[in-house]
């Protein structure tokens, strides 16, 4: 892809909020793909997470989700979370017992994996 294609694509994701801005509205999401294909896309995907519109995002390794939720007051918002622990800890019995891992949290999962579980979660998907 040429220079020119890369910063008009970059250019037109980051501006494609503003195109919508008419009919956004508290309860909007907006679904972004490929955001880490190029180095453009990951950077107008920092710069969508930034809109002042934005009041949560999330990062799935491949897609991003930017919700507009105007009636909250923080920019985070804890939806849920899982517990990552590198092979290291996993091979390591006795840090685990000392750092006291459930032993059904004593399984290797990739951060990718981690965050699909959670998204699985509440609608119970796919």
């Amino acid at each position: 892809m040429e220079e020119n294609d890369k910063a008009l694509q970059r250019f037109a994701a980051v501006n494609y909020i503003g195109q919508l801005k008419d009919h956004l509205h508290e309860n909007s999401v907006m679904l972004i793909d490929d955001i880490y294909w190029s180095a453009d896309m990951t950077e107008a995907w920092q710069t969508i997470r930034k809109h002042r519109r934005i009041r949560l995002s999330v990062d799935t390794f491949g897609w991003g989700m930017a919700f507009f939720l105007a009636d909250r007051e923080t920019d985070a918002v804890l939806i849920d979370y899982g517990l990552y622990l590198p092979n290291s800890w996993i091979e390591d019995p006795k840090r685990l017992d000392q750092a006291r891992v459930l032993p059904d949290q004593r399984t290797f999962k990739t951060k990718p994996e981690l965050t699909w579980e959670i998204l699985k979660l509440p609608g119970q998907i796919g």
